[in-house]
């Protein structure tokens, strides 16, 4: 059967249900501060974030900034897809549903255009932010790879910025922009001509993943349409301190493997594919279901593999493994080198391999290609031996130890937010020129 875009749109989501989630989300949100631009400069702000839900990553660095900016007396509301809920929720912070495409199938990406620059989906997307913003009246913007994030914030006039990785820039997204583009046009918007708003926030360090890393072409069009690219630093899911030393939990005497896929809908048959290999190892092997994949679609799962469903507890499994296998994600890759883990990664495409060369060049894990699962026992009895790569986990750790990742972009955030009221306040006049 022939797949195109349409087949993964869920529909405009302007049905009633929705329109409750919505009044419910501004019922919990009301009575917070002053928020729009013309708030006074020292009032607490009202911050929006926008984040996209096909892959849990993008949604919980966003919430770990949100989540800084409410420690520091901000409101903060965050939309998503309902689907994200519980994540934004895990956070203590409002979660506001708005229109997300579906889920990619197992099978991967249909040909032709990409889903993203379908006219539907982005005029959905446009609708639904568009309310959001009017309801809040937010200072500022931060937007996590929702494409029409930044021409939302324009049409409300309030100020952006983006979060997003470097290796992000370069696959998907410089590729299917073009066509993102001509779907704005099919609509009949402009599209952003400074796609990351404000500022890009770069969620990593320039000794991790350097700039001149990044190939020419996308760096001279990321820095030809933003002024400021700014490395706040990693943002790992996981709390408490870095490294392998106390992340163990004292209850616990088993070691055991980690396995997760993020929010990659293909996850169950990567896993499916991987369950006769790990049932090789003389070990415990947990593996979290995404968001988007469920237990019931694994067969003949071996006695010493547990499968549990998504859940918000995988920081803490992440924490106390001894190896993680993974698909390459970026929240993924950092919260691994965070937590001092050994990491296996089985990339899908051309971003996911970039990290897993990360871990590779930083002596920290191995990238094996999907072609190559029979020998995912192997590589990781390799790592669970080699004393130098845990050695180099260690040493990446306490490298990361001094990141503070979400509180650099809570600081970015405010920055611009104080200076757009600064400048609503105190505009000069420009009479008599």
């Amino acid at each position: 059967m022939s797949l195109s875009p349409d087949d993964f749109l869920q529909p405009l989501d302007l049905d009633s249900t929705l329109r409750s989630e919505e009044e419910r989300a501004l019922s919990t949100f009301a009575g917070g501060s002053a928020g729009g631009v013309n708030a006074t400069i020292s009032d607490p702000l009202v911050v929006a974030i926008l984040t996209f839900f096909d892959g849990v990553g993008h949604v919980v660095r966003s919430c770990k900034v949100g989540a800084e900016l409410a420690a520091r007396g901000h409101n903060v509301v965050v939309g998503c897809a309902e689907g994200a809920k519980q994540i934004v929720e895990r956070f203590n912070l409002t979660h506001w549903p708005i229109h997300e495409v579906a889920p990619l199938p197992p099978e991967g990406h249909p040909p032709g255009r990409s889903r993203l620059s379908n006219p539907q989906y982005l005029a959905a997307c446009l609708d639904s932010e568009a309310r959001l913003l009017a309801a809040v009246r937010p200072a500022v913007v931060l937007v996590d790879f929702r494409v029409t994030g930044t021409v939302s914030s324009a049409a409300a006039g309030v100020p952006c910025a983006w979060l997003a990785n470097l290796s992000f820039l370069h696959y998907p997204l410089s590729a299917i922009w073009p066509q993102i583009c001509q779907g704005f046009a099919e609509i009949g918007v402009a599209p952003p001509s400074r796609p990351f708003g404000e500022a890009l926030l770069v969620p990593s360090s320039a000794w991790l993943e350097p700039l001149d890393g990044v190939p020419a072409e996308v760096r001279q069009w990321v820095t030809g349409v933003v002024s400021d690219v700014r490395f706040v630093g990693p943002i790992p899911s996981i709390d408490g301190s870095p490294g392998a030393s106390d992340r163990r939990d004292a209850r616990r005497s088993e070691e055991y493997v980690y396995v997760t896929f993020g929010g990659l809908a293909a996850g169950s048959t990567i896993v499916q594919r991987l369950l006769p290999a790990l049932a090789e190892l003389d070990m415990h092997v947990v593996v979290s279901m995404g968001p988007h994949t469920a237990a019931s679609a694994l067969s003949d799962v071996p006695p010493n593999v547990a499968i549990r469903p998504f859940d918000n507890n995988y920081p803490a499994l992440i924490r106390n493994a001894s190896v993680v296998v993974h698909h390459g994600g970026h929240t993924t890759l950092i919260d691994a080198m965070y937590a001092g883990i050994p990491a296996i990664c089985l990339p899908q495409h051309d971003e996911q391999r970039r990290n897993g060369r990360l871990l590779e060049e930083l002596g920290t894990g191995k990238v094996v290609e999907l072609d190559e699962v029979g020998s995912i026992a192997r590589e990781i009895k390799n790592l669970l031996s080699d004393t130098v790569v845990r050695g180099n986990c260690e040493k990446v750790a306490r490298l990361l130890s001094v990141e503070r990742g979400a509180a650099d972009a809570a600081d970015a955030l405010e920055r611009i937010a104080r200076w757009r009221r600064v400048l609503a306040a105190d505009r000069p006049s420009v009479s008599g020129v």
